[in-house]
């Protein structure tokens, strides 16, 4: 029978984990301060201590149970209150001072913390009662927005572009990649020679994790295979023999041919450190690409742009449009498809287009406008519709409705423990004009949203200390940032993980490891229905 001490929460609290979960006893201290009493009885398997309205006091019982030896390894969730300023700027170095194992924010979600304490003491859940009748399974919970169904197609000029980013990425952050395949190797040999302990395992687990998400989205589908099949191994209950060992050193050295051929593919000569590429000055003035229209209406277009602080850059056509893809990305495309309206023609120049300049909102300009047309024309990709004949101005207003608050690029806050995911999403991000903040630490998370102010969150979901989910529903509970877009990246697609996101209140979610171009798509159609 476990013990565990809750200090500081109510006592309905612990009594509903008690009946929530067998094999354990759940004890009560009224006050963070008369939980190192309690504690010195011993016997105890965790703690959960509330800071909440009591930060110093939770802070010095804390260091308080670290200081005695008997209790230095107790395992610690600690409950606090995001909007509690003072607490939320000293939890990052409190919880690395004094090993806190685990952050929950009020609002206390049970079926988290009933979770959360059951992973940590290795606890089952209670099973149901038998109900007098078989009951039906119950519904998926669903996000206020459906996820989106499959994104558009990614045209090859844009893949290119997104493969050269990524490879760009990957020759920065090889090396802790290399490390983090070194641990595992490390992990594997003491398998091999059966002196596996407990901190190595988990370790290597994590690592593992962590490349199996990272390296699909580098390019390397096998490599995230591969790594799967190692962290299960050390993410299992059983003991790994030797084995064990000599299979998971055989997909360790795969590992590593995989990440060979990463180098390979980035042109990359792992003996000669890589250099960061100089960045070129860009005007910051948004650009549109007007397709299609006559010498007169582009000058006049410029013209205009002029007077308003925009930019316009002409194609006679789709073909020329494709061959200026590399020159420089623009914020919207202006299309002039003349007579055309939705005929085969028109839709054969939107694809180009959209292959071209993946993310780019896209305006059409059509003298056909009945709604057949329309339809047809949105269906194609088209963002935005104007009859023909319209005047500079017009279109220019039409154009600046689909620019993210006018000159300002979106801005997203990305948080993931991997550097890696960081720098990928950031490589992918940026060149679409999304102004991209990360963060690795979740604990200085409250803080890292006030100061990037985002018009979009993306979220992982398993972080150390303070998952995404539980950030997710700290982020619903507040007036301010409730109605945010929140798309998760997450490894893990069993229906109860999804469960957990969308109950949490998100609103889409991608797979790691993501493909750059379709997570694009998804946080456009997010941010513009936020906008919208």
């Amino acid at each position: 029978m476990s013990r565990i001490l809750i200090a500081g929460l109510a006592d309905g609290l612990a009594s509903w984990l008690a009946r929530r979960l067998t094999g354990v006893t759940v004890e009560v201290a009224w006050a963070a301060d008369d939980a190192l009493r309690q504690l010195r009885d011993g016997g105890f398997s965790l703690v959960v201590l509330d800071a909440a309205g009591g930060a110093p006091a939770a802070e010095g019982a804390l260091r308080s149970i670290r200081a005695e030896s008997r209790l230095a390894g107790l395992p610690v969730i600690l409950a606090v209150d995001p909007e509690d300023v003072e607490s939320a700027r000293r939890l990052p170095a409190v919880a690395d001072e004094l090993r806190v194992d685990r952050v929950l924010l009020h609002p206390l979600d049970r079926g988290e913390l009933a979770r959360t304490v059951a992973a940590l003491v290795a606890l089952r859940p209670a099973a149901p009662r038998p109900a007098a009748a078989p009951a039906p399974p119950p519904a998926p919970v669903q996000p206020s927005q459906p996820p989106l169904g499959p994104p558009p197609s990614i045209g090859t000029a844009a893949r290119a572009e997104v493969g050269s980013a990524i490879a760009a990425v990957w020759a920065r952050s090889r090396g802790d990649a290399t490390a983090r395949l070194e641990a595992l190797e490390r992990a594997v040999a003491a398998t091999v020679e059966g002196t596996l302990d407990p901190a190595t395992r988990s370790g290597a687990e994590a690592e593992a994790h962590r490349l199996s998400g990272s390296l699909g989205t580098f390019g390397s589908a096998e490599g995230t295979r591969l790594a799967r099949q190692i962290e299960a191994a050390f993410g299992g209950a059983t003991p790994l023999t030797r084995v064990d060992g000599n299979r998971l050193s055989r997909l360790a050295a795969a590992l590593r041919t995989e990440m060979g051929a990463l180098d390979d593919a980035a042109g990359l000569n792992v003996s000669t450190p890589a250099t960061a590429p100089t960045e070129a000055w860009r005007d910051p003035r948004p650009l549109l690409l007007a397709v299609g229209m006559d010498t007169a209406e582009a000058r006049a277009l410029e013209a205009e742009a002029n007077t308003r602080g925009m930019r316009v850059r002409t194609a006679v056509d789709a073909a020329r449009a494709r061959v200026s893809a590399g020159v420089e990305r623009p914020d919207a495309v202006v299309v002039d498809l003349g007579p055309a309206g939705g005929d085969a023609e028109a839709g054969d120049t939107l694809k180009e287009v959209s292959d071209s300049f993946s993310g780019a909102p896209v305006l059409v300009l059509s003298e056909r406008g009945a709604l057949p047309d329309r339809v047809r024309l949105i269906g194609m990709g088209a963002r935005a519709f104007l009859r023909k004949p319209a005047a500079p101005a017009e279109v220019l207003d039409a154009a600046a409705r689909l620019l993210p608050r006018g000159a300002e690029p979106r801005r997203v806050l990305a948080v993931d423990d991997d550097p890696q995911i960081l720098a990928a999403l950031r490589a992918l991000l940026e060149p679409q004009r999304l102004a991209v903040h990360t963060l690795s630490d979740p604990l200085r998370f409250w803080t890292a949203l006030e100061e990037a102010n985002p018009d979009l969150l993306i979220l992982d979901v398993d972080m150390p200390r303070l998952s995404g989910i539980e950030l997710c529903r700290v982020v619903r509970a507040d007036a301010r940032w409730s109605p945010l877009p929140i798309l998760f990246l997450t490894a893990h697609t069993d229906r109860n993980t999804l469960l957990r996101v969308f109950a949490a209140g998100a609103d889409d979610y991608v797979t790691k490891p993501f493909i750059g171009p379709e997570l694009t798509a998804r946080i456009n159609a997010r941010l513009d229905r936020a906008t919208g």
